[in-house]
């Protein structure tokens, strides 16, 4: 069978989707026809030729992809080439098409999809990846007719299933692991599958179907776990994956000659994982892979905070080419880190980070601001943490919390006393004792950034968050507010490449009594 598969934006343009590659193997060990298309580097490359980063966010900023009205904004704009992106899929004549979804990326799927129902609505359409785990509220699956069914866990053996049973019977509506439409519009979910136990019997990543050359690193991703040790209740990995499960370090090893056999011109991997010291055991096994075999390369990925991080093990992992790391710090307040069930204590951090720095390993820690019950006590804390560490650090990467669906907070959000707007909610979210909003946690933000100055980054840009709040503002029908954060979003000219909210500040300001 022909099969597509589909990454679209906003995703990483590092390297390319490992999920996309490792999918392609699976199915053509089974003897499908497979094509992969990264809509998302295209779509990057499209925009960064026309009107450069801002439009995109800059520094591959995602989290302004939850808002539905950014997202449309782009594809209006750039209309002619997402009708070529669906064109370029259908060139290839697939009998399925299937949709690799995450929260920044469902609503240019969406979009996407439609247009290619629109023009052959004979092809079945996928969705599978992190966002349709359980198939949350989001998907709208039920009322979306576009979708013929979604993969409700990890997507290998199901997938494979599902492809049998449409080939052998032109219908899949009962396929375990799926929940599914029929020919007639109705909605069956298969029974539930277990996750795999041996994540050593996949076939390695196969990234043929991308052009390598393509992306900002010379690298590629692979990937030695799937799940978390931890259960912070910001996070949605422990609640999707259910539970922790390592590759062998001979089999990850094994992947790595084998990519870099495949590909002289890589130069190193991104590890996938939710923490790459998920398993202490099986990472120092694998650094003695890479020592004893002599291969080098620079690696590296997301990290922990763990008392077994200790400097004879991380002396190891710089011999084997371990290079930079980004720690789950997530505060600087012992009773925050309580609260979000982190696991750890100030003084290990302290400990790990600065073991690591001292290797000369690159070292970036998270922030997250705005935890409900945090205090402004709490922010001071962070901030004499991150002060009395700061040379050990390379860049604080601060994100403002944004409750996602799977999470412990999602979940339990009356426990929390949390409310969603229904636009662009994820962001906005307040709770009701008024002691927690959008504008609070980008005051605590613009505080903590003075602390660590040149060392600071984001997931988001000062001039979307004063965006996003403006307009929060005006449809609330605070005027005063509104015109305050349109005016600061309006001075940051160097960011404003996105001619769309250019133009609707202006009108905005305009109707708020000055003249743009």
């Amino acid at each position: 069978m022909k099969i597509a598969l589909v990454q679209c934006p906003s995703w990483s343009v590092l390297t390319p989707p490992y999920n996309l590659a490792l999918l392609s193997s699976c199915l053509k060990q089974e003897g499908h026809e497979v094509h992969c298309f990264d809509f998302n580097i295209q779509t990057y490359k499209h925009i960064l030729e026309k009107e450069g980063e801002g439009l995109w966010g800059t520094s591959g900023e995602s989290n302004a992809w939850l808002n539905k009205d950014y997202v449309l904004g782009i594809i209006t704009r750039y209309a002619s080439f997402i009708d070529s992106l669906a064109a370029q899929l259908l060139r290839v004549h697939p009998q399925i098409i299937g949709f690799s979804v995450q929260d920044t990326t469902w609503h240019f799927s969406e979009e996407l999809i439609k247009r290619i129902k629109g023009i052959d609505g004979k092809i079945k359409i996928l969705l599978g990846g992190y966002s349709c785990f359980g198939n949350p509220p989001h998907l709208r699956f039920g009322d979306n007719g576009n979708i013929d069914g979604v993969c409700l866990r990890e997507g290998e053996i199901p997938l494979i299933n599902l492809l049998r049973l449409f080939r052998e019977k032109n219908d899949f509506a009962r396929c375990p692991g799926f929940i599914c439409r029929d020919a007639d519009g109705n909605i069956f979910a298969g029974e539930g599958l277990p996750l795999s136990s041996d994540l050593d019997v996949f076939p390695f990543a196969d990234f043929s179907g991308f052009e390598l050359g393509g992306y900002k690193e010379r690298a590629l991703p692979i990937s030695t776990s799937r799940g978390c040790i931890f259960r912070c209740t910001f996070c949605a990995e422990s609640v999707s994956w259910e539970r922790y499960r390592h590759r062998s370090a001979g089999n990850v090893f094994s992947e790595m000659e084998y990519q870099l056999n495949r590909y002289p011109g890589i130069k190193g991997f991104f590890f996938n994982d939710s923490l790459i010291n998920g398993n202490i055991n099986m990472l120092e096994e694998l650094c003695n892979y890479i020592i004893e075999k002599g291969l080098r390369i620079s690696w590296g990925g997301q990290g922990a905070i763990r008392k077994g991080m200790g400097p004879k093990l991380l002396e190891k992992m710089k011999k084997a080419g371990f290079s930079h790391v980004s720690y789950g710090l997530e505060h600087g307040s012992p009773r925050v880190l309580k609260l979000m069930r982190k696991g750890f204590d100030l003084n290990t951090a302290e400990e790990v980070i600065r073991a690591t720095a001292s290797l000369g390993i690159n070292t970036t820690v998270n922030i997250v601001v705005g935890f409900p019950g945090e205090t402004e006590e709490d922010v001071f804390a962070a901030a004499d943490f991150l002060k009395k560490n700061i040379s050990y650090i390379n860049n604080v990467y601060f994100h403002a919390l944004v409750v996602l669906p799977n999470t412990t907070l999602f979940n339990h959000r009356e426990e929390y006393k949390i409310d969603l707007p229904p636009e662009n909610g994820a962001n906005l979210w307040f709770t009701r004792d008024g002691l927690n909003n959008y504008e609070i946690r980008l005051k605590r933000i613009e505080f903590l950034k003075q602390v660590v100055k040149d060392k600071y980054a984001s997931n988001i840009t000062e001039f979307n968050y004063y965006f996003d709040l403006a307009e929060d503002f005006y449809n609330k029908k605070d005027m005063r507010k509104a015109l305050v954060y349109f005016l600061k979003a309006k001075s940051m000219s160097e960011e404003m490449a996105d001619a769309n909210k250019a133009c609707l500040i202006n009108n905005r300001l305009s109707a708020l009594g000055k003249n743009a």
